[in-house]
């Protein structure tokens, strides 16, 4: 099981980005195919 019977936090990889800014970072990378029509619309 990956679930510790004492803390329930999931082993594995992690990642950890020390200098991210304080405000918002916010990004969409829409990966999709060319026929479909798609754009965002709202971020949260």
């Amino acid at each position: 099981d990956d679930f510790s019977s004492l803390d329930f936090s999931i082993t594995g990889p992690r990642a950890f980005f020390p200098n991210m800014p304080l405000s918002k970072t916010l990004t969409m990378n829409l990966d999709v195919p060319d026929p479909w029509l798609i754009e965002p619309v709202i971020a949260v």
